[in-house]
């Protein structure tokens, strides 16, 4: 009896304490909790019997159980089996456990307002010209890269360069802060430093530091593949998935890829995805 008795707590707790968390929220979005209208805020609980409204042009992305996740953004009211409903299948631990980082770090908000609510791109230093990477190793996945830098108050031209430990590779003027390039035809070796760096033309005084990339073995790229690919599969080229990839990105020191996928989810408009894009700059610019 002790043994069903504990079953039952079991399965009771399981069922009533199902619910549905905010992971973000932009425009008129409000839940109803014991009757009343409130509006929704990120991290916000949704229990069983609740029901969400959403406005015009609003967007809610939730978690359910902190496992599967959905997007809302056609307006109207939802109950919570309408939710259910929409509810796909468990996703993939990796999917999970980066889902997981969205719904812990979409709230906060960024600490110094050290840049432009923009970005950075545009932003004009005084000093040495700014790597968008953090100064230490970044690998490459794809073999189209771009690399993207901070303007120079009076520079009108920059020259790229990136070089091996023992010659230059590529040395290319160009008169903007970024430049694509396809490094296939380099050949760079997998897991060695390749060093990429900037300098203002006329200004070589303001250069920028050195920087390292690398490149990933065939079975490192692989299995990097399968894993972005169970992260689609789960979630879809979503706005979320395009927050989550950044996070997984950034764990995987794809710190090129995790700027413009965290830009990409900011550029959404959602506050909680600018948060995470803005808390990245300033993570990158302090390193």
């Amino acid at each position: 009896m002790k043994y069903l008795f504990f079953l039952f707590l079991i399965s009771y707790y399981w069922v009533y304490s199902q619910n549905f968390t905010f992971i973000a929220v932009n425009g008129d979005v409000q839940y109803e909790e014991k009757g009343i209208w409130k509006k929704a805020i990120s991290g916000t609980k949704i229990p069983d019997g609740s029901k969400i409204k959403i406005g015009k042009e609003a967007y809610a992305a939730l978690s359910y159980q902190n496992k599967q996740t959905l997007e809302l953004k056609i307006e109207g009211n939802y109950s919570f089996s309408d939710l259910q409903a929409k509810v796909n299948k468990a996703p993939s631990s990796i999917t999970s456990k980066y889902v997981d980082y969205v719904v812990s770090n979409a709230t906060s908000k960024p600490q110094a307002n050290t840049m432009s609510n923009k970005g950075m791109v545009n932003r004009s230093l005084t000093g040495n010209i700014f790597l968008y990477q953090p100064p230490f190793q970044s690998f490459i996945l794809e073999d189209m890269v771009t690399f993207v830098w901070s303007s120079h108050k009076n520079a009108k031209d920059y020259i790229f360069i990136l070089s091996s430990d023992e010659q230059e590779i590529i040395r290319k003027e160009i008169k903007d802060t970024l430049i694509t390039l396809n490094l296939q035809p380099f050949h760079l070796k997998p897991n060695e430093c390749y060093f990429w760096q900037v300098v203002p033309k006329g200004y070589e005084n303001s250069k920028s530091s050195e920087y390292c990339i690398k490149t990933f073995t065939k079975t490192q790229k692989d299995n990097i593949y399968q894993e972005i690919q169970a992260i689609q599969n789960d979630l879809g080229n979503t706005t979320l998935a395009k927050a989550v990839l950044a996070n997984y990105y950034e764990d995987k020191k794809l710190y090129i890829e995790a700027l413009n996928m965290y830009r990409q989810a900011a550029e959404s408009g959602v506050e909680n995805y600018k948060h995470l894009y803005q808390n990245y700059l300033n993570k990158i610019h302090t390193k």
